[in-house]
């Protein structure tokens, strides 16, 4: 059976819905895909401001067809320019970030927000539905509080909310059914401005191996000692899991064997003895 992997990965930023104050909240301006048949991982866009991280909706699968939406821009006004993501890194200009004319057909059912905040750690919040923006103008803004609100872009209001901590969900009951997350992980204190994503001491990333059942996964370098590899349902229960020796200071790769697990929205971690050194998001699509 063929399967294929969708790594839907999302930095969002810090810019008002109505201003460009630089130190307000993050605002998602839209989740889309590129074309992963070709590989042609580059979208244009626009971006104002001057906060540390851009955005990036990736999304890997079949495309049957194309849908096209334009967001409109104001060329008038100077704050406004244009830049290019790539995958897996994103252009080193920073503020928030707005697409244009880029293919949101076949959105998956799970739609994941990887958020770099600033403070001492990184939350990746996740929305979980069926075909969730497929009828929504996803051109709307999603203003994300640290009370967790979100505004006409998903239709539906969830309002103050507790952190997810390796296993409690919360759902919301509305016109859809929707389980959600937020999982802290640790950021690197930096004033460095750009780039990689996310902004982790030690990160992991996940690649999309779309005829097989397996993903290959990159480690930062990781310090002398024994770790585990663990697949994680979004209910918190490790699936699966082996272990690792690294006898030296250095970066890791491997696969990950996703063949045992069924559809649905999963997190790769690596874990030491005593915490959660780094953990990806993926998404699997029988």
């Amino acid at each position: 059976m063929r399967t294929t992997l969708i790594i839907l990965v999302l930095l969002a930023t810090l810019l008002a819905p109505t201003s460009l104050r630089a130190h307000d909240e993050p605002i998602v301006l839209y989740i889309g895909q590129l074309d992963a048949d070709t590989y042609r991982d580059t979208i244009t866009g626009v971006v104002t401001g001057d906060l540390r991280m851009l955005p990036v909706a990736i999304h890997w699968g079949a495309t049957p067809d194309t849908t096209r939406r334009l967001l409109a821009e104001d060329a008038s006004d100077d704050r406004y320019k244009r830049t290019e993501l790539r995958y897996p890194y994103g252009d080193s200009t920073v503020g928030s970030f707005a697409l244009e004319d880029v293919n949101i057909d076949g959105i998956a059912d799970i739609v994941l927000f990887y958020t770099n905040e600033r403070g001492d750690s990184t939350h990746i919040v996740a929305i979980v539905g069926q075909r969730a923006l497929r009828d929504i103008p996803i051109i709307d803004l999603a203003t994300i509080t640290r009370g967790i609100q979100w505004h006409p872009f998903i239709a539906i209001d969830l309002t103050s909310v507790d952190l997810f901590r390796e296993g409690a969900m919360r759902e919301h009951s509305g016109a859809m059914s929707y389980s959600w997350g937020s999982i802290p992980i640790p950021a690197r204190q930096s004033d460095e401005r750009g780039s990689v994503a996310p902004t982790l001491g030690q990160w992991l990333q996940l690649f999309p191996n779309p005829a097989s059942t397996q993903a290959t996964f990159e480690a930062g370098r990781l310090s002398r000692g024994e770790y585990t590899i663990e697949v994680i349902d979004v209910n918190g229960s490790v699936e699966s899991s082996s272990s690792i020796v690294v006898e030296a200071e250095q970066p890791l790769s491997g696969t990950v064997d996703l063949s045992a697990q069924a559809a649905g929205l999963y997190l790769v971690r690596i874990r030491s003895a005593d915490r959660t050194v780094a953990t990806y998001p993926v998404v699997v699509v029988r």
